[in-house]
């Protein structure tokens, strides 16, 4: 195979005894100092970023425990089979816990099957509330044992469309807040911080649903919720019930 060579080489043969030189755009020492500046203001912007993700993740810790605590979690508890029982008195239908992590979700699940212990079953095709999400091996086996495989979730999907089988509330963190068609579910209990992921869940609600869909806030986010819903209801003609707690809001 034959070499070829670049256009250098060439200039090299023909004049042997050149010096040979090079230039840039930007002085070399000037480089030099703005390589510098430049590493240096990434190290502060991911100094800062880091700091501010601390910070907030503090906050959250904070505003978690305070969501969480017994007493609250008890409360809600109560509240939420109360509503339960009036709505399914009335209407029937399905239900949606939104939990704000996964360890108030196994914590009010506990709560709920204490009120409700003809609830809950371990058998995946059987009892009346399930707990759908993942877990890791360091959240500790009151939440690891709620743990749902890909598989397991399909098999809750299949059992929450199906508006003869038992199950009838679900408790969910992230996982099925879009995206997830099930026209029977007519109540969504939130003790979630994210308003904007609500809002778009029940605008995908309300899309096929022909009844009346119920919302209770049990976080104080109904005044982030109260224009989109109003919203809502005027594109699809359909009405959207929200609650704070037992109080009516719209």
């Amino acid at each position: 195979m034959a070499v070829v060579y670049g256009f250098a080489k060439y200039m090299r043969d023909a004049l042997p005894n050149a010096t040979y030189l090079g230039f840039t755009g930007t002085p070399i020492e000037a480089g030099k100092k703005l390589v510098n500046q430049l590493d240096e203001d990434l190290t502060a912007i991911q100094s800062g970023a880091s700091t501010a993700n601390r910070k907030a993740k503090a906050k959250w810790t904070q505003l978690e425990a305070l969501i969480g605590s017994e007493n609250r979690v008890k409360n809600i508890a109560k509240d939420i089979i109360w509503h339960w029982n009036e709505r399914d008195v009335i209407t029937g239908g399905k239900g949606m816990i939104v939990s704000m992590s996964r360890r108030i979700a196994a914590d009010l699940y506990e709560e709920i099957i204490k009120i409700k212990p003809e609830w809950h079953s371990a058998d995946l095709d059987k009892g009346v509330i399930k707990i759908v999400m993942t877990s890791a091996s360091s959240d500790g086996s009151k939440i690891a044992k709620h743990h749902t495989t890909k598989q397991q979730r399909k098999i809750l999907a299949d059992r929450m469309k199906d508006t003869e089988d038992e199950l009838k509330l679900v408790i969910v963190r992230d996982m099925w807040l879009t995206g997830f068609d099930v026209p029977s579910i007519l109540c969504i209990l939130t003790n979630q911080c994210k308003g904007i992921t609500l809002c778009r869940q029940l605008q995908e609600l309300t899309e096929f649903t022909k009844i009346n869909l119920v919302v209770v806030d049990y976080l104080g986010i109904a005044s982030d919720l109260k224009k989109p819903l109003l919203f809502i209801q005027m594109q699809v003609a359909k009405a959207t019930q929200l609650y704070y707690r037992n109080k009516q809001l719209i």
